[in-house]
């Protein structure tokens, strides 16, 4: 059992000695705030077209999933969703809890 652990570990503590856990971090929250944001854009372009549209459930995971700033910028810059209370709520509460969980960790590894 150990032996099966250790290979399916193996792959991550490699990358994790090769990649610092910073960087990965940094990685994913770039990536999923770049997507959060194009996502917001492209439901923008569809609501004004009464095009097929992204879920709201979708947008909302995203800001959950760490694509709170990016959320928040695609609502203000494209003025989308703005005046749904959900939105102006649930997204900035994620990612407060999001800057909060990375503060929190940043002083906690120091």
């Amino acid at each position: 059992m150990d032996r099966l652990f250790g290979y399916l570990c193996s792959p991550i503590v490699t990358v994790s000695v090769i990649v610092p856990m910073k960087t990965i971090v940094l990685s994913y929250l770039i990536i999923i705030n770049l997507i959060a944001f194009v996502l917001y854009g492209i439901d923008k372009k569809r609501s004004t077209r009464n095009e097929y549209r992204i879920r709201e459930r979708t947008l909302l995971w995203m800001a959950r999933l760490g694509g709170g700033i990016g959320s928040w910028l695609g609502i203000k810059s494209f003025h989308h969703k703005t005046k749904h209370a959900k939105f102006r709520i649930v997204v900035p509460l994620w990612m407060i809890i999001w800057l909060a969980a990375l503060v929190f960790t940043v002083i906690k590894l120091a």
